[in-house]
């Protein structure tokens, strides 16, 4: 069977700006539009460049990677400790320029799988020995790098309770059946709050660093005018 259809073909405004018309620049690229503008651009950048190289050989860089820390043979006591040395493949010294000549010794590192304290956060240590062989000018930075660490399944960036943050209480049993189930509350009965709750709060990595202190400050205006006082009735 054969056949066809008559219609009314639909089509705009005839303008120019419907019609893609409009007047545009169209540049020809010549080497003699080219290479000057690349060089006005070096001549920015180059300086900039220079100084940020500069700027990086100041800084002083120290890493240790004490990962397999826990598969080393235990010790008993921080006073009978069993050093084995770090891997070279596992720590890294890059010092400021004009000390490149200085040769740190070799760190070491011991572990201590239970050192008797009821802190859980505490029963198992790794004590890392090292050297910082020049002085390093204030300020001074402490990060730690993870690796293979990730956090952005939906059940777990949901895990938080927005009005236990705020400051504001929050029951057990509403915790329990909250967002933040399984930690929402604790104790023999489920009737002690966690604080914060969530998987968020507690899974993000703790390592404790004793011999560091530091300074007054460290801790969010948010933290503290919130979190630090919210109101726990079960725990008075």
């Amino acid at each position: 069977m054969l056949w066809f259809s008559v219609g009314r073909l639909l089509t705009g405004a005839d303008t120019a700006f419907k019609q893609q018309r409009l007047k545009a620049w169209q540049p020809i690229l010549t080497p003699k539009t080219v290479l000057p503008t690349l060089f006005i651009v070096a001549f920015i950048f180059a300086p900039i460049g220079g100084l940020l190289i500069w700027g990086s050989s100041l800084v002083s860089e120290i890493s240790f990677d004490y990962t397999e820390c826990e598969n080393l043979q235990g010790s008993q006591s921080n006073a009978s400790l069993n050093w084995s040395p770090l891997p070279s493949n596992k720590y890294t010294y890059r010092l400021k320029a004009g000390s490149d000549n200085i040769d740190p010794p070799s760190p070491r590192y011991a572990y201590i799988p239970d050192t008797g304290l009821s802190d859980p956060s505490n029963q198992r240590q790794c004590i890392v020995e090292f050297n910082i062989p020049i002085d390093l000018q204030a300020p001074v930075f402490f990060y730690y790098g993870l690796t293979n660490f990730y956090q952005n399944h939906r059940r777990y960036v949901k895990s938080l309770n927005s009005d236990q943050l705020q400051g504001k209480y929050v029951s057990p049993s509403s915790l329990n059946n909250s967002d933040c189930d399984p930690l929402g509350a604790a104790g023999p009965f489920g009737n002690i709050s966690i604080y914060p709750c969530g998987l968020i709060a507690n899974s993000i990595f703790n390592g404790p660093f004793p011999l560091l202190s530091f300074s007054p400050g460290t801790a969010l205006n948010s933290d503290i005018r919130y979190i630090l006082h919210t109101h726990a009735p079960e725990l008075e």
